[in-house]
Formats: structure tokens, sequence, C-alpha cells
């Protein structure tokens, strides 16, 4: 039996996760006698199964056969002399496997009963050859894919890996610099992943996905003042091919994302607006900036505009009345409302100056800047706030100026958290709003003038009273 044989049909001994490799045992009698009573025993390796169906024996005799998908058990083989007995069947490798696993086998055979010796051949070592699949996909969750300054936006990456090996690779990711570095970045089924940035670009190495799995890779990025109406942010990743070998994935690419300067003002409300769409002169295009909002002041159906000068984000921006609070300013009036409006600015207890503009013909020297509080339902006047007239393209403006801090007393939440709100305007005195009447086209009345009328007035009911008295004494 020492001359038996173990092969299988593997030309070049590197195998697939999946294959099937037929193996064949010789069991080869030199001897000039039958030989019987001949066991055959192989354990097969784990990373495979027998495919029990498939054994088959050829002149061996009367045997038995007792394998199972993991052993070869044959006994009572008879082997005549000169003539082989051959024992073949099939090996299904298990997929996935990963690269550079190895598959063994061999096989024992018993000495026969009538003497001589038995044998252990082995079959060629077989090495894994594992091919990773990669597939990458990139998306973010903006549903419209309109996005607005400070807005957060999570970009996720999928790389799913559908080949017979595990795989090993990296990714390259630059991050669109209209956006903040990434933040939160969370993975599941990949490892452990080492990650970096250096702006603006993220790189994450060390990435392993089992056959069959998909690595996730989430992060968020906070949308920047670009500044620039319709301006667009992208993101594609890069993934490398696997150290494993398969395929090199395409770029994946999340969709574009088209910035909205969010002011709450609709962009063609801005774009006609006094000067040609740049109604606070600073420029630029009143739509095309955050930090600059031009709107219809529905109390004097003219326009009005809200400016910062530190960059903070205007939002919802619109003007009112004192009616709107249920709470009148005692003697003041406010002749074109009030201007209800948050900054965001994103740093804490940071301070901004802001300027309203307001369309018409106004007396700066009649008007003083209020303020309205909702926590305390009163109002305030607004110190060191700076009221002057002046001309855009040759029409009337009045221009209020001041500062205000996040948290301090003009921030009407009264907190420290990046975000500043205040419902603001020019006020003045019920008798010089009855004397000033803007753009009605009435001719006007000084204060002396308006006194003098008044007693005029007075005078003439006291001396039709004294006359109404003199006519019932005379009758």
């Amino acid at each position: 039996m020492s001359a038996s044989t173990k092969t299988e049909d593997d030309t070049d001994n590197y195998v697939a996760p999946g294959q099937t490799v037929a193996y064949t045992i010789s069991i080869v009698n030199s001897g000039n006698g039958q030989a019987t009573g001949v066991e055959v025993s192989d354990t097969v390796d784990a990373n495979g199964a027998i495919q029990t169906g498939t054994i088959n024996l050829t002149d061996c005799g009367s045997f038995t056969n007792n394998s199972t998908a993991s052993l070869i058990d044959i006994t009572t083989i008879s082997v005549a002399p000169g003539v082989d007995c051959v024992i073949t069947f099939d090996y299904l490798i298990n997929s996935p496997l990963n690269e550079g696993v190895t598959i063994a086998n061999s096989a024992t055979i018993s000495a026969p009963i009538e003497g001589g010796v038995g044998a252990t051949p082995s079959a060629s070592l077989l090495t894994i050859d594992a091919t990773p699949a990669l597939t990458v996909a990139k998306a973010e969750d903006d549903g419209d894919d309109t996005v607005t300054p400070g807005q957060l936006v999570t970009y996720t990456v999928t790389i799913e890996n559908s080949g017979d090996g595990d795989a090993t690779t990296s990714l390259t990711d630059v991050i669109d610099t209209n956006v903040s570095a990434p933040q939160n970045i969370l993975y599941q089924d990949c490892g452990s992943p080492i990650d970096a940035f250096i702006a603006p670009t993220l790189t994450v190495s060390s990435i392993t996905i089992a056959s069959g799995a998909t690595c996730a890779i989430a992060y968020d990025v906070i949308v920047q003042t670009i500044g620039v109406e319709g301006a667009v942010i992208t993101n594609d990743v890069d993934v490398a091919q696997s150290t494993e070998g398969g395929n090199d994935p395409a770029i994946a690419s999340a969709a574009t994302l088209a910035y909205d300067a969010n002011d709450g003002v609709d962009a063609i409300v801005e774009s006609t607006s006094p000067n040609s769409g740049d109604a606070n002169e600073d420029g630029l295009q009143d739509d095309e900036q955050p930090d600059v909002t031009s709107f219809v002041n529905p109390v004097t159906n003219t326009y009005a505009v809200l400016e910062n000068a530190n960059s903070c984000i205007n939002k919802n921006v619109l003007q009112t009345t004192p009616s709107t609070f249920g709470a009148s300013d005692g003697e003041l009036i406010y002749p074109v409302g009030l201007m209800n409006f948050e900054l965001l600015c994103g740093t804490v207890g940071m301070t901004a100056t802001v300027s309203q503009y307001f369309f018409g013909d106004y007396d700066a020297s009649l008007l003083v800047a209020r303020k309205y509080s909702y926590l305390a339902n009163t109002y305030a006047t607004i110190p060191n706030a700076i009221i002057e007239n002046i001309v855009i393209n040759g029409e009337k403006v009045i221009k209020i100026t001041y500062d205000i801090t996040d948290g301090g007393p003009l921030d009407d939440d009264g907190i420290a958290n990046g975000t500043i709100i205040d419902p603001s305007g020019p006020a003045l005195t019920i008798v010089d709003a009855a004397v000033t009447a803007p753009n009605t086209g009435i001719k006007t009345q000084s204060v002396w003038e308006s006194l003098t009328f008044i007693l005029c007035g007075i005078t003439a009911i006291l001396v039709g009273t004294r006359l109404s008295r003199l006519r019932k004494f005379l009758d």
C-alpha cells in the first residue's frame, strides 16, 4: 500500500472561496496477493466540506462507506494485485475565506489483513486566492438639496464588499470649503479604522470589510456663511483598491447642494429693492448676502433693510407693530413699525453691529431708537444708537446703527447662546408724529404753529361760550 497516492485537480494550487476541488485517492497493491480489510480515513480541512453524494469507488471490492461531510470513512476494501482501488470525491471550499488561507489534505490507508504496510498520501497544499469586490456610494440627508447657513448636514459613505474575500482598504474624502470640518464621525462594520483631517481632506485608513458586509461611515458638517446665493457644495469620496486585490471602486459623489442665504425673504424681493438690489449701498447684491436683508415694510409699503457687520446670519426678519405685542409704548408711536429679527452668530457672547434702513422722508432729530422686550413686556431706549438721515441713490433714508451683545440687555432671550433676538425700531412722540407726516403731500407744521392753532381754538371756544350767556341774559 506504500505506493498509494492522493491528488487534487487544481493545476496551480491556488483556489478561490466557493471553488470545488476534486480529490482522488489511489490505493496501490504492488504485491502478488489480494489485499483485504483495507480501511481509508481522511479528515478534510474545516475550511470546506465533502460533497458526500460525489463519493465514488472503483475496483475496491465490497466496501462499507460511513463517510460524512468532514470525514472520508471507508472500510472492508479489497484491492487485487496490479489493480488500483480509486476513490474520488468533491470538496467544496467555504466562501468567504481570507486571502492566504491554506488547505491541507492527507489520507490514512491501513495495512491489509494479509500483512504489509499502510500509507499516508497527501495532496498538494492549496492556498486561497480571495478577491474582494467593493461598491461605494455616498449620500447626504438634506431632502431638497438646498442648504442654508448654519445647517447641519450628515454625509454617509457605504462600502459594500460583495466579493469572496475580506477587504482592507482606505478612503480619501475632500471636504468642501463651504462647510466645517467633519465631526461626530461614526463607523459601522468597518473594523478598527483610523481617521485624520487635514483641511480640506478627511482620510480614513485600516478599514476592514468582511465578505458580504457593508461598512458605513457617517459624519456631520455645518454649512458656513458663503455670501453667494446659489453657490454649490460638492462632496466626493475615493475608496482605494483593497490590499487583497480585486477592483478599484469608482469615485462616489453625494448630491450637489445649492446654497440659500435664507434670511426669510424671497430672492426676487431682495433683487428688486432700491439701488438695483443693493439697498444698503455696500456694493453687493442683497439677495447674495446672508447678513443683509431687504424687504417691503408692510407698515409703510416701502423698503427696509437689516444689515449686520459681523457676518452673522440674518434669520426670520420681518416688520411688526406694537399691536402685535399687545403693549403700547406710552406717548411714543412707531411710524415704520419695529424690525423683528434673529442673528445667528455662532460665537457665544459675540457683539454685533446692527444697522436698520428705512426708505422714506423722516426727520432723524425727532426719532429715538427703542426696543421691545418679550420677556418683560416693556419698551426701552437703545443706548448709544446713532440715527441719521442719509441718501441712497437719490432716495431719502433713515438709518439706525447700534451694537447688540449675545446674552446682553438687548438680546431678548437673555442667553449667551450664539443667537441674538431683537425687536426694535425708531419711535417718536404723538405730537411730533402729528406734525411730521412723512411722504403724505400735506404741508407740515412746526410745534409752535401747532400750539398757536390749539390756543386759538381754545380762545374761540371760550368767546363763544360767553356770547351765548350774554344772549340768554338779554333775553
